[in-house]
């Protein structure tokens, strides 16, 4: 099972946000990010979730890169974290970015007094490219100043998380037995079953445990 998961990474350009983590054990009121795997060359999306048992409305931090990854820019130079509609809509929170001194500084502001729905989920994604230099391993994303606010103030202030991205060598992991793909199904956003990985958004699931990772095909 193991060798198809790192297969599949080597198909569709290293982009696998993970789920390894234990998001149980996550504080309240926090923003953290889904470990990811990523190739050397490749680029990587990040998925920045939020965890509230309060309304939070606008959210802000600051996060560091290691040396050799850097958020990507689109064509107009702009950098390429969006809001993700999981938990809200567009015209209801407006996702701001910038790059001072090595920091990353981003935050959803809401726009229309409507905080976000539920109470865990994603809230922006980050598209990172990793360098063709960096050595297969695991590399830590340091988020730090996490505030979250709502109507009545801030809910929590100067948080802190640490999470990761490990880069794996494409070259380790190429065999893919029959028994290995019978264990696991594939299926877009709207839960239709696919016989292989389509462009956009997939959805693994392992037969056996019920677990779901996500894969993205450019």
């Amino acid at each position: 099972m193991k060798k198809f998961i790192f297969a599949l990474a080597t198909m569709v350009l290293g982009i696998v946000p993970a789920m390894a983590q234990d998001i149980a054990n996550i504080p309240d009121n926090s923003v953290y990010t889904l470990d990811a795997t990523a190739e050397a060359g490749k680029q990587v999306v990040v998925s920045f979730q939020m965890k509230n048992s309060e309304e939070v409305q606008t959210v802000q931090t600051w996060f560091t890169l290691p040396e050799g990854f850097t958020v990507a820019k689109d064509s107009r130079e702009r950098l390429m974290i969006k809001l993700s509609t999981a938990r809200t809509e567009s015209d209801l929170h407006t996702v701001y970015s910038n790059y001072t001194n090595g920091y990353y500084k981003l935050g959803v502001v809401q726009t229309s007094g409507f905080p976000f729905e539920g109470t865990e989920g994603e809230i922006f994604t980050a598209t990172i490219d990793v360098a063709e230099t960096v050595a297969p391993g695991e590399y830590a994303i340091n988020l730090s100043e996490i505030e979250l606010s709502g109507l009545s103030g801030t809910i929590s202030k100067k948080g802190e998380y640490v999470g990761k991205i490990t880069v794996t060598d494409p070259t380790a992991f190429t065999e893919t037995t029959a028994a290995d793909k019978a264990q696991v199904e594939i299926y877009n956003a709207n839960g239709v079953k696919l016989p292989a990985l389509q462009q956009g958004l997939n959805i693994l699931r392992n037969v056996s445990t019920g677990k779901t990772s996500k894969v993205t095909v450019k």
